[in-house]
């Protein structure tokens, strides 16, 4: 009896560790998402064409809007309803990779989709690519948020909080990342950002699964935890802004140090929650409440008893109630009275 109720504790511990994994996934998904404000660092790309057909400083702002449009859009909270995260997550990351890929091609001067979309212009085809990736990102946020609040359903001010931050907080990342690799090569940060945006997605989306365990009294203190690793975050890319504004720009030797310093903050965080999950493993207020297996070795260990139709306690021994033999000792003695008095009438 206690090996059948102790095997299922590596099983129990699962659910535990996949709603704090959950949470941490939905963090870099929505990072991810938060790349539609990096707009502003290869839109000079889309002006300085060779070729003569390059955009108007209006068409660009058209071009934004289109992003911001398919960002918005609420198609994509009814779709998660009907389908659950992973099959949004799925749209999220076809959508944001084709608008990506496709913008890359039109920086690249490369419009060999004009004549297949049936456009007359590489401006239509610009804000049809915006349009795109920023549809996806819209997907992408409403399944990483919808499944944390559902989580942590008694903290859902903190985790939407924690999300969203890096949902904001993925432009001023995704900058440190252009200027340290890649800068200044505008065209090619673009075609980064359509794989990257889609990679991620590909790599952390199986983690993101509704999971319900009862909430222990520890969450608001990890999650404000998590919080302050949030502010570090925006306070480390705030610093590095204020300064390249104000100097015109760092070395490259810089640029590299202040991008690799902020991924391996990043990793840590990772690979922080894992090890501490692994470490401490799951309280008592933190597990399920049971699980199924352990149910169905109680029900056997009591099947017996149950079978006499009397009541049983914990341990399975049954339990006679006093009225009970109370009633049948009643009945006993009415019968006995009965015989004597018909006894006395022959």
């Amino acid at each position: 009896y206690q090996r059948r109720v102790r095997e299922p504790r590596t099983r129990i511990m699962e659910p535990v560790q996949s709603k704090w994994m959950a949470l941490l996934a939905a963090m870099f998904i929505s990072m991810i998402a938060g790349s539609v404000y990096s707009f502003g660092i290869y839109s000079p790309s889309l002006k300085s064409r060779t070729d003569g057909v390059g955009y108007t400083q209006v068409q660009v702002q058209w071009i934004a809007f289109a992003s911001n449009l398919g960002n918005y859009i609420p198609l994509a909270g009814l779709f998660f309803d009907r389908r659950g995260a992973p099959a949004t997550l799925v749209g999220g990351i076809t959508f944001i990779f084709s608008g990506y890929f496709i913008l890359w091609l039109i920086a690249n001067n490369c419009h060999y989709g004009t004549c297949y979309l049936g456009l007359d212009s590489a401006f239509g085809l610009g804000f049809i690519a915006c349009f795109l990736w920023g549809f996806g990102a819209g997907w992408l946020d409403v399944a990483v948020i919808s499944t944390s609040v559902h989580n942590f359903s008694e903290h859902r001010g903190t985790v939407i909080s924690l999300v969203k931050s890096m949902y904001g907080l993925g432009s001023g990342i995704m900058t440190q990342i252009y200027f340290g690799f890649i800068s200044p090569n505008q065209i090619s940060f673009i075609l980064f950002l359509a794989f990257f945006c889609a990679a991620m997605p590909v790599l952390f989306g199986w983690l993101i699964k509704p999971v319900r365990t009862p909430a222990s009294g520890s969450e608001a203190g990890i999650l404000r935890t998590g919080l302050y690793a949030v502010v570090v975050v925006a306070l480390y890319v705030l610093v590095v802004s204020v300064i390249r504004a104000d100097k015109g720009s760092f070395s490259d030797t810089a640029n590299i140090v202040i991008a690799l310093v902020l991924c391996a903050y990043l990793a840590f965080l990772w690979l922080l929650v894992p090890y501490a999950l692994k470490k401490s493993g799951p309280t008592h207020s933190d597990l399920p409440l049971m699980s199924t297996s352990t149910l169905a070795a109680c029900l056997l260990y009591t099947s017996d008893a149950a079978d006499e139709e009397d009541s049983v306690d914990l341990g399975g021994r049954r339990i006679i109630k006093k009225k009970k033999n109370v009633n049948d000792k009643e009945k006993s003695t009415r019968k006995k009275v009965q015989r004597h008095k018909k006894r006395i009438r022959h």
